[in-house]
């Protein structure tokens, strides 16, 4: 079977979708199917494409944004430009990735997002009309009310009209797709993990409360402040392990000076290897999670959390209830998040993808 992958993160990345790419990647590759991948942001097709095995997860880095002259004009053109397109990386990418396809003898063509051009590429593209196009999606590319021009919805509406599937990884998710692609081409498959390839540590009690995080903090999605008002009020002895990208412009703003207020007791890492954050939050007491006010998402951070086994305390901000935290500093962890995670075993995944390789009932 000759398969086409589209994407935009390099495989080695520190980014979910990274994830995504390498574990099917490396299950397809136990299969012997013959890949080849185009990765968007190296601007490079790689035909029959092999895996390092020497080859880690790299983390990636936000870096320092020095401030330049004409800030409020290149603001403006970047409000301007992405209301246009809706996503930079259109522009950017979508034209010169697209003219790196030159064979279109595919079985199939596997788009996996966001960004969202390359589900573009996979539509666009001269390939055959035998192939079976499966657009693998995770965060929405348009959503109704933000600064992005109407026409963008019916733009995605006929990009996703050119695929025999669309993957969507959770449920919830399911509210926004069925509004932009036929119901019977909506496949639910989540993302998919080898969890034999993680080393846990042998959890023993921390002689101070320990918890941790680990991801990224946004200003709408994702605003932790709330939280760490009341941490900062916390007089007992805690420790606080952060993993984040502290290059982040809101968590440097927002975040950093609330922390600072916490008497050390919140110690903060830049992002780590998917690997070692996993193997450093099995030391801790109980993990945290800020649940998404968008309900259409779901973090993929709780499956690298229940690799842990440890106790997680989810989290709505909107709605934050400090008894909860108190109880878990005490070792209550009746609250505890219940999360199966065997349903992302990799094996079953891509058993799910496999059947979509072979089903072609779908016309288009």
């Amino acid at each position: 079977m000759k398969i086409l992958i589209i994407c935009h993160f390099s495989i080695y990345e520190n980014t979910a979708r990274a994830f995504r790419t390498y574990e099917l990647l490396k299950k397809m590759q136990e299969h012997q199917y013959d890949i080849d991948l185009l990765v968007g942001s190296e601007r490079k097709l790689y035909k029959k494409f092999k895996l390092n095995s020497n080859k880690k997860n790299v983390p990636t880095y936000s870096k320092n944004v020095k401030q330049k002259k004409w800030i409020f004009i290149r603001k403006i053109g970047s409000y301007i430009l992405n209301y246009l397109y809706g996503d930079m990386a259109i522009l950017k990418y979508y034209r010169s990735c697209k003219k790196l396809i030159s064979d279109k003898n595919y079985d199939v063509v596997l788009s996996i997002g966001q960004p969202f051009y390359p589900h573009m590429i996979a539509a666009t593209a001269d390939i055959s009309d035998t192939a079976i196009k499966i657009a693998d999606c995770g965060d929405p590319f348009y959503i109704k009310g933000t600064h992005m021009a109407p026409y963008l919805a019916i733009m995605q509406k006929k990009i996703f009209s050119q695929f025999h599937y669309v993957v969507i990884p959770t449920i919830k998710a399911l509210s926004y797709y069925i509004n932009y692609i036929q119901k019977d081409k909506l496949v639910v498959i989540p993302q998919g993990v080898d969890f034999s390839s993680f080393k846990l540590a042998v959890y023993q009690k921390n002689n101070i409360p320990t918890f941790g995080y680990a991801g990224i903090f946004y200003e709408k999605l994702r605003d932790p402040r709330c939280f760490f008002e009341y941490l900062a009020t916390i007089e007992k002895n805690y420790k606080f392990i952060l993993y984040t990208d502290t290059a982040n412009l809101f968590f440097r703003k927002a975040i950093v000076p609330m922390i600072n207020k916490c008497k050390g007791k919140v110690i903060v890492y830049n992002l780590v290897k998917r690997e070692q954050c996993i193997y450093e939050l099995s030391t801790m007491d109980f993990l945290l999670n800020f649940e998404n006010e968008s309900t259409i998402q779901s973090p993929s951070k709780l499956i690298d959390y229940g690799m842990t086994k440890r106790p997680i305390l989810s989290i709505k901000t909107s709605s934050f209830n400090p008894c909860d935290l108190d109880e878990f500093l005490d070792g209550n962890y009746s609250k505890q998040l219940q999360y199966d995670i065997s349903q992302f075993d990799i094996n079953i995944v891509f058993k799910q993808f496999y059947e979509l390789f072979q089903n072609t009932n779908i016309g288009l």
